[in-house]
């Protein structure tokens, strides 16, 4: 952290998105706050944070943030920011003679990474909706497309949660031969372009249960949040609220350039303006909010979900898990 031409010089690591834009152009700013800003792929950042604390703000998987505040160990508290939210319903995948989750019992099943947002909801969902219990299967830990894939938090799971790391295999490979029998994953199998693909996805229609799933519950997942290092907050604590401000403005410039200009979509994919039109009929005025309040049912689902499956070893707070000048209003104006 330096001071450059009367402004605090922080670095700043996230992936590319169009809410982050303005933001990583640098035509939304900070106040008072000048940003070094790296754009990399979550999965490199989120390494590199959990490994080496390496950048002053950065983009962060939030089951790795809930569970870095259990422990109590965490360098860096939160900013109620949102890089990445979506449904994962069409990431649950089984082998095709699986028929229900009962015959899952006592069988394998795959995620990239125990600990990923996207299995800590998939398991979830699962769970709140077909009763599902993750302690029924073993887990088995690998690459989706190359092998060797690691756990990048440290995980101390009780003895009834088993994940077993497999090395030398990827999960498309274990699924192909049978040697496990489902997975939970964000990416895409490869096995789907073949015209005798051994798996499906476990729902039929996987955005329809996705739509479904947020009328009844309200739950829009959030994939990864921004979070800052905790010993800047604690020595200028103005710069959480100037950081949300200026994240949000970027935000809702995106939310007003996505409308286009005289019926132009601003990008490249057909009946884009119409997407726009069903999502906002779902979800209301802003397709992304940002803030405490208005995410609170989806970040206490998160809290809950990991202490259930394991992750967390007593229940955080969604309090918590935010720097506490942006926990509540007024911080934007």
């Amino acid at each position: 952290m330096e001071v450059s031409e009367g402004k605090l010089q922080l670095s700043f690591a996230c992936g590319r998105y169009d809410r982050m834009a303005p933001i990583q152009s640098g035509e939304v700013a900070p106040e008072g706050i000048r940003l070094v800003t790296m754009i990399l792929s979550p999965a490199d950042t989120f390494l590199r944070v959990a490994r080496g604390a390496e950048f002053d703000i950065a983009e962060m998987s939030l089951s790795g943030h809930i569970l870095h505040t259990a422990r109590g160990d965490g360098q860096y508290v939160g900013l109620p920011v949102f890089t990445s939210r979506t449904f994962r319903h069409d990431g649950v995948i089984v082998r095709r003679e699986i028929e229900d989750l009962d015959q899952l019992v006592g069988r394998r099943v795959a995620v990239p990474e125990y600990h990923m947002t996207a299995a800590l909801f998939m398991r979830g969902l699962l769970a709140d909706d077909r009763g599902f219990d993750h302690r029924s299967v073993t887990w088995v830990q690998a690459g989706q497309y190359a092998r060797g894939r690691v756990e990048r938090e440290r995980l101390t799971l009780p003895p009834d949660v088993r994940v077993e790391r497999v090395a030398d295999r990827t999960i498309d490979e274990m699924l192909d031969a049978n040697e496990v029998q489902a997975a939970l994953t964000p990416y895409r199998s490869a096995l789907f372009d073949r015209p005798d693909a051994p798996i499906r996805t476990y729902y039929a229609d996987p955005r329809a249960a996705a739509e479904d799933w947020y009328r009844r519950t309200g739950v829009f997942p959030i994939m990864h949040l921004v979070v800052v290092r905790r010993s800047i907050v604690e020595r200028h604590p103005w710069v959480a609220a100037n950081l949300v401000r200026a994240f949000t403005v970027a935000k809702d410039l995106c939310l007003e350039r996505m409308e286009g200009i005289g019926g132009h979509p601003p990008v490249a994919l057909p009946f884009f303006l119409d997407q726009i039109a069903q999502a906002r009929a779902l979800f209301g005025g802003d397709l992304w909010p940002y803030g405490v309040d208005p995410n609170r049912a989806t970040l206490e689902r998160a809290c809950h979900y990991s202490l259930d499956q394991g992750l967390s070893d007593r229940l955080v707070s969604v309090e918590e898990l935010f720097a506490p000048e942006v926990v509540a209003p007024p911080y934007v104006d």
